[in-house]
């Protein structure tokens, strides 16, 4: 059998040959293209999810408690000074990278290039990457005179798609990659999945390329992976990754407390949250859901569930998910074995 004969065979036994239906048409260019998109495909894999997502039925509301043991970081200024100086000392001894989720188009905010491009309408026209940057190197700077050590280097990972890897590429080297060394800073792709139909066909872009989408934040564990960047960070020293998504203006570059209190926690990995402004807020909130942690999307909370209250008057569902999160090298290691358990 030839290579797309062998190809043809795989795809029939899951009943995915109609991805073979223009073949005749195509030219042998065309043929090469559609032969080496859909050897990236895992149909066992592709088969498996879409069986879980179709025969998951919702048949009431899910049941929802607040998170038992939020660790609530407020404590003394003595607390948080401390948390702050086992932070930067880490920092210095190079344990901490800083992972930035960057995969989205601002469509959403009017643009059609990537969210870390946009101007957010400072008088000093900083984009959200420079932004970001220039925090960055500011927290080198605070470690290095802290701990006395010189050229401090926060290695920065950042996790593109297929839509935006050229654009930012392209964005931070035109920009000197806003005077960090371009060797701390890691790109790396997210995968894409192929769109397919409510029946569980896969879907044609042309009839020569298979429609895919990108595979969400969720990608992120798979992605580090198979990119290198795990590795990466294992050959640099880093112990701990701080994990944050490109559109929080208000970020706080390695946030030294909070990485100085997953340190000296030795977390596995940790959520930030935030108290909401009010009941109903359009943020997601951390929380059991059916006796699992997890964040639920403001969409799926009702009214009386968002304004419920403690005996204390305080509201029960308070734990703002606003995506900063931090997880040990060793735990992105781990649950790499058990990526299909994962919803």
């Amino acid at each position: 059998l030839t290579p797309m004969d062998e190809l043809l065979k795989y795809y029939t036994e899951y009943g995915q040959e109609h991805v073979f239906q223009f073949l005749p048409q195509l030219t042998e260019g065309e043929k090469s293209f559609l032969a080496q998109d859909l050897k990236g495909i895992d149909l066992k894999r592709l088969q498996q999810t879409y069986k879980t997502v179709a025969e998951t039925k919702i048949t009431s509301k899910p049941i929802l408690e607040p998170f038992p043991n939020i660790c609530k970081v407020f404590g003394t200024e003595d607390d948080r000074d401390h948390w702050n100086d086992v932070g930067l000392h880490n920092i210095a001894e190079g344990k901490l990278a800083i992972l930035l989720l960057a995969g989205g188009q601002g469509t959403r905010l009017g643009t059609v290039y990537p969210k870390g491009m946009y101007d957010v309408g400072l008088p000093s026209a900083k984009s959200l990457f420079q932004l970001q940057a220039e925090r960055l190197i500011k927290v080198q700077q605070i470690a290095a005179e802290i701990s006395g050590k010189k050229d401090v280097a926060i290695p920065w990972y950042i996790m593109t798609s297929e839509s935006t890897k050229e654009t930012t590429r392209d964005f931070f080297s035109k920009h000197g990659y806003f005077n960090i060394d371009p060797k701390n800073i890691y790109f790396f792709e997210q995968g894409m999945l192929p769109c397919i139909t409510p029946g569980g066909k896969i879907i044609m872009e042309t009839p020569f390329r298979v429609a895919k989408a990108p595979n969400g934040n969720g990608n992120m564990y798979q992605a580090l992976h198979v990119s290198g960047a795990l590795a990466d960070m294992k050959k640099r020293g880093v112990e701990m990754v701080y994990q944050y998504s490109v559109d929080n203006i208000l970020v706080k570059m390695a946030d030294p407390v909070f990485a100085g209190f997953c340190f000296e926690n030795k977390a596995d990995c940790a959520a930030k949250v935030v108290p909401k402004s009010h009941p109903e807020e359009s943020v997601g909130v951390v929380c059991m859901v059916d006796g699992k942690p997890g964040v639920i999307e403001y969409s799926e909370i009702d009214k009386e569930t968002a304004t419920s209250v403690d005996e204390y008057g305080s509201l029960r569902f308070n734990a703002g998910h606003v995506c900063m999160n931090m997880y040990s090298v060793e735990f992105l290691e781990r649950i790499l074995s058990q990526l299909d358990l994962l919803p």
